[in-house]
C-alpha cells in the first residue's frame, strides 16, 4: 500500500460528500477499494474510477513543484506535466478538481480555491 493510498483510508470513506473547489457542488465518494477510489461526478453521478497508481502517481507529479494550476480545458490533453493531464491516462472525463478536494481532504495537498485553481503537495509528503 502507497502512502496516498493509506492517508486517503485514513482520511476519506464510502458515501462521504465532498465539494468541489470552484462552485462548492457536491460530489460523493462510491467506493474504495483494492483498485482505487470510485467517485459520482456531475448533475448525472457520473462513476469515475481513478485507480491508485494514479493518485501515487499524481503525487509524483506534485513533488517539489509548489503550485501548481490544477485543471485544463475540459479537453483531451497529451501534458502529462500538469494534473489534468496527467490524471487523463487514467480517466477521459476531466477529473483533477475533484481528485485534488480527496487529496485535500487526505491531507495530502493544499487547495487556494481561487480562480486558477491551484494546488500543492504538503511540505513532508
Amino acid at each position: 500500500m502507497g502512502k496516498v493510498e493509506r492517508a486517503v483510508r485514513e482520511a476519506v470513506h464510502t458515501g462521504m460528500r465532498l465539494y468541489t473547489p470552484g462552485h462548492a457542488k457536491p460530489f460523493e465518494v462510491a467506493e474504495i477499494d483494492t483498485d482505487g477510489i470510485v467517485l459520482l461526478l456531475g448533475s448525472g453521478r457520473w462513476r469515475t474510477p481513478i485507480p491508485w497508481d494514479g493518485l501515487e502517481g499524481l503525487a509524483d507529479l506534485l513533488r517539489g513543484r509548489g503550485w501548481v494550476r490544477t485543471s485544463g480545458a475540459y479537453e483531451h490533453s497529451d501534458d502529462v506535466t500538469t494534473p489534468s493531464g496527467y490524471l487523463k491516462q487514467y480517466v477521459y472525463r476531466e477529473t483533477s478538481n475533484w481528485v485534488m478536494v480527496v487529496l485535500e481532504q487526505a491531507g495530502i495537498v493544499e487547495l487556494d480555491r481561487r480562480r486558477p485553481i491551484k494546488a500543492r503537495l504538503i511540505r513532508g509528503f
